[in-house]
């Protein structure tokens, strides 16, 4: 479709069909969760050639779900790390595009959750930072 970046998608890990691909090998198909992929799910990804398909690039020795209360409680992610979702931000732009200096400017962070980070108010189609206080962050 015309929402190449899934600007316009209800939630980041909205499912858009069989031809999705994410930059990192994440299965998100109805059924799965962040913590599990379907059976049968062949991992791919932007970047997974560029990394010999090794999937354990993609998994921090650390990656797993410490959230009291939760069902997934001490299972591996299926990705560790989080790429930049926010509106505006850096995602699928040039070095050369990113003014106020590449240092300044966080692309991907280890996560423990999904691989897309960002905050969406209900409603909204506007991808903003996570609020840094949240109790989630």
């Amino acid at each position: 479709g015309g929402d190449l970046s899934c600007h316009q998608v209800p939630y980041p890990t909205y499912y858009t069909g069989p031809n999705e691909v994410w930059w990192a090998p994440y299965d998100n198909r109805p059924g799965t969760g962040a913590t599990h992929a379907l059976p049968g799910y062949n991992p791919n990804s932007l970047i997974y050639p560029f990394v010999e398909n090794n999937r354990k690039v993609f998994q921090c020795p650390e990656g797993y779900d410490i959230t009291p209360g939760s069902p997934t409680l001490g299972q591996q992610y299926q990705v560790s790390y989080a790429f930049n979702f926010t509106t505006g931000g850096p995602a699928g732009l040039r070095l050369t595009d990113i003014t106020n200096g590449t240092s300044q400017v966080l692309l991907g962070w280890d996560h423990s959750n999904v691989p897309a980070c960002n905050y969406q108010f209900p409603g909204a189609n506007v991808q903003v930072p996570w609020p840094f206080a949240d109790p989630a962050a």
